[in-house]
């Protein structure tokens, strides 16, 4: 969602209508990969280094095509960007479904913690793992507020996050985000508060050992290289470094960044709620949403900011993109990613 290349279905579905033949689209492939394409290939397992060179003479082949005849030098590398959320102004995107046969809603609260060091994804990855189980037991079992209770951290285009989504048959996605906002203030002052020695050093012992574990298949082994070769990190050995990172926390961190990143009301959080409405009149009477009203006058595409803001809400239906073109084309972003964060991992892993 607030990445700045990245499109949906129906843009997809309607780039697909606009192909009129054969001979169109192989015009329009042809001008793409001319343009706005480079090849990234990885070979891991059974092979030599020469049966590597000869699939990728084999592959140079089928590029050497008269469309790049007359390009000279590396494709320009089209790197993705985040868009940097105000800290202390809630992004609340209020969504109807379009399909009024549609008996679920959704949301999907993300709370954004930064660019992605080393430090930070130990603290993060610690962090979600002590809100694994009570985020699961409270809402889902307890609460029992949607069929499907997601949670864990993101990490996208070098930006770290933590989210939890929620699909629910039974209530609208606004009832559902202020319980999530209740939990978060209950956790923080009832759990982690006042969490004991023992019990935060075991659970750090727990993750540690789970990044410390050697990979049981190839195709995760596969999958861990292929990360750092497409996200141009190169750092085969990331795991230490974070592992590195985790050793040195103490609780007092956690409760830091718990408060400043996901605590209700911190000046210093990055929050966003996307809340996706059904149609359908929920049985629970706290559960009924009204239709989001229209845009306010002059607001572009259905972006209304508050005089404090400390509140940004951009409301549309599910399949209309607009509203977030217009959000993120007045948006500041995240700097491009850095080759430093290697050389960070490397500190971190002595």
């Amino acid at each position: 969602t607030l990445n700045t290349c990245q499109w949906s279905n129906k843009s997809k579905v309607e780039a697909l209508d606009s192909i009129s033949s054969p001979h169109h689209l192989s015009e329009v492939v042809s001008r793409t990969l001319a343009n706005a394409c480079s090849v990234l290939l990885f070979a891991h397992g059974n092979t030599t280094k020469t049966e590597v060179k000869a699939i990728c003479a084999r592959v140079e082949e089928c590029f050497a095509s008269k469309a790049y005849a007359g390009r000279q030098g590396k494709v320009e590398d089209l790197s993705k960007r985040m868009v940097q959320l105000e800290e202390g102004a809630d992004l609340n995107c209020l969504l109807t479904h379009p399909n009024p046969k549609e008996p679920n809603s959704c949301c999907y609260s993300y709370f954004q913690l930064g660019q992605d060091t080393p430090r930070l994804h130990a603290l993060a990855s610690l962090m979600a793992h002590l809100l694994k189980e009570p985020v699961f037991s409270t809402l889902r079992t307890k609460q029992q507020l949607g069929y499907i209770v997601w949670r864990g951290i993101e990490v996208s285009n070098g930006i770290i996050g933590y989210y939890i989504q929620i699909v629910s048959g039974m209530y609208q996605a606004n009832f559902i985000n202020q319980r999530i906002q209740e939990f978060l203030e209950s956790f923080f002052s009832q759990n982690l508060k006042m969490m004991s020695a023992e019990d935060f050093a075991q659970a750090k012992k727990s993750l540690t050992g789970k990044y410390e574990e050697k990979d049981v298949r190839m195709d995760r082994e596969n999958s861990r290289y292929w990360t750092e070769i497409n996200t141009s990190r190169y750092h085969f050995n990331r795991r230490l470094g974070i592992v590195g990172c985790l050793r040195k926390l103490a609780l007092k961190d956690v409760i830091g960044l718990y408060e400043k990143k996901l605590l209700p009301g911190s000046p210093s959080r990055a929050y966003m709620s996307v809340q996706i409405g059904s149609q359908h009149k929920k049985e629970h009477p706290e559960g009924e949403q009204k239709q989001p009203p229209p845009p306010s006058p002059g607001s572009p595409g259905g972006l209304e900011a508050n005089e404090k803001k400390e509140e940004v809400t951009v409301r549309g239906k599910a399949d209309d993109e607009s509203p977030w073109i217009n959000f993120k084309a007045m948006s500041p972003l995240f700097p491009e990613r850095s080759h430093i964060y290697t050389s960070q991992l490397r500190k971190a892993a002595l």
